[in-house]
């Protein structure tokens, strides 16, 4: 009984101890406001209002921001490398002449490899960008108020560009990111290295 207790207790502590002393896998959850989707919806907006002459708008009703999960893989000192899955949802409210005629609803799935080049790349301290390129899978659901009903699904090219990240914590940390593309141009959250 005590080798079988011994032996299930090596199986389970020589792993972690072995994840513990490499660190070169990371699980990311963030946050992001300021989607590239979010914008290109405000102009797309801006530009209809002004082509109708104000007869047409889209008006922004709410929006998830982008909802991220990710994980990287430390391959040497200065790159890291992984993929991103990232979730967001825009509703807006769709006028003529002023009066509310019906709904529009938007979700983006994003997933792409994502690269990251370590400025500086301490124990509990780093300072990167990187670069995110993929597809984006797209459900649009428009409704009227008279009972129309439209969905479409498409895709496109996914894209983000950090510009400058900063990440603090040795096996947990917290993060904060400044860029453009699918995870806003603020995106903030908690990093798990393994």
């Amino acid at each position: 009984m005590k080798k079988q207790i011994i032996i299930i207790s090596l199986l389970l502590v020589l792993p972690a101890t072995i994840f513990a002393q490499n660190k070169k896998h990371e699980i990311v959850l963030g946050y992001g406001v300021g989607t590239h989707y979010a914008i290109v919806e405000e102009m797309a907006g801006i530009l209809g209002v002004f082509i109708t002459l104000g007869t047409f708008d889209v008006e922004f009703e709410s929006g998830t921001g982008a909802i991220l999960l990710g994980y990287r893989y430390s391959a040497g000192e200065k790159f890291s490398i992984g993929i991103d899955g990232s979730y967001t949802k825009i509703k807006e409210i769709l006028k003529i002449q002023g009066n509310p005629v019906g709904k529009l609803e938007k979700e983006f799935y994003t997933i792409a490899p994502y690269v990251a080049y370590n400025y500086i790349k301490k124990e509990n301290f780093s300072m990167y960008s990187g670069i995110g390129l993929g597809y984006a899978f797209e459900k649009d659901e428009y409704t009227t108020d008279d009972g129309g009903d439209e969905t479409k699904n498409i895709g496109e090219f996914a894209f983000h560009i950090n510009a400058f990240g900063v990440r603090y914590g040795k096996s947990i940390g917290g993060y904060v990111e400044v860029g453009y593309g699918y995870k806003g141009l603020v995106n903030l959250g908690v990093s798990f290295k393994l």
